[in-house]
């Protein structure tokens, strides 16, 4: 956005691009969107996505991963105090001013090393 009190709205396109939902797309944008009219040098028009497959191989199955689109306080708190994401809904009080909770478009994935796949190291030393 080029000024903060720019509308801003925000949706999903998991139906639209990807009938089999293997691909959870998100994007966000301003509601106006007249690319002609701009006086800067910032653009203020087109949507920022994040788009990510729905499942992840991990060392034996598929993990799914989890998405939400909610404020910038919201998704914070819930990442410091271990929540899920999964216990997130998404934010659907779109449009709105760009600084009137600043939407966040978040993922989660456990990047974790299972136990079959991790390993240790020694060391020795000579004397």
């Amino acid at each position: 956005v080029n000024n903060n009190n720019h509308e801003v709205q925000w949706s999903r396109n998991d139906n639209d691009l990807d009938q089999s939902k293997l691909l959870i797309d998100m994007k966000v944008g301003t509601t106006e969107q007249d690319f002609a009219s701009s006086h800067s040098d910032r653009i203020n028009w087109g949507y920022s996505h994040l788009a990510v497959p729905t499942y992840v191989p991990d060392s034996s199955s598929m993990q799914l991963v989890e998405s939400v689109m909610n404020s910038d306080v919201t998704c914070r708190s819930t990442f410091a105090n271990g929540i899920s994401l999964s216990e997130v809904s998404d934010d659907d009080s779109d449009p709105r001013a760009a600084n009137d909770n600043w939407i966040v478009l978040a993922i989660e994935l456990d990047l974790s090393l299972s136990s079959s796949s991790s390993s240790s190291a020694t060391a020795s030393s000579n004397q």
